[in-house]
């Protein structure tokens, strides 16, 4: 199964934070004057901290929203291939969210939501999914339109109708996330 690459940049993020620490509190340490470095390491220090720890915040609450949606219990599909355009693509469908390449997309939560499904097929061949999810991107509300490709093997084809008839049961169901 896929791991969640969110975590890294967590603990990356935390690390810059504890970068800035330590250089707010070196020219204290070392007796270092203020107009010999000890300024700017404070400010570099100050900045840092700052940075590093309000995005591991931000990005820690996404790292948990792909986990929950990673749980093997909750997994429909895992889908890897290329699009028409042949442009690599990676999708996790399960019943609480959908992982398509770096976006995180949870069905549940708040102000968040899975809308509407449908099946774009060529003749009885399933060609993607249709998924509609209001979500959040950006500091505003957005809905948005995924078109999920479905791979030609076998495995994938044969999930097609299992993930379309949970989808479309979930539809329009909000819970607190």
């Amino acid at each position: 199964m896929k791991d969640n690459p969110l975590w890294f940049w967590v603990n990356f993020c935390r690390g810059m934070g504890a970068v800035g620490a330590v250089l707010l509190a070196l020219p204290f340490a070392i007796d270092l004057d203020m107009g010999h470095g000890g300024g700017a390491s404070l400010m570099v220090g100050l900045m840092l901290l700052l940075t590093g720890l309000i995005s591991a915040a931000v990005l820690a609450r996404k790292a948990r929203q792909a986990d929950r949606i990673l749980r093997p219990a909750d997994v429909l599909a895992h889908w890897t291939g290329t699009d028409e355009d042949g442009d690599a693509y990676d999708v996790v469908i399960s019943r609480v969210g959908i992982i398509y390449d770096t976006e995180v997309l949870p069905f549940f939560g708040e102000h968040c939501g899975l809308v509407q499904v449908k099946l774009e097929a060529e003749g009885q061949t399933p060609k993607a999914l249709q998924v509609l999810v209001d979500g959040w991107h950006k500091a505003r509300r957005h809905t948005f339109d995924l078109r999920l490709p479905i791979p030609a093997n076998a495995q994938a084809q044969a999930q097609v109708q299992t993930v379309l008839a949970t989808l479309q049961g979930l539809a329009g169901q909000r819970q607190p996330g």
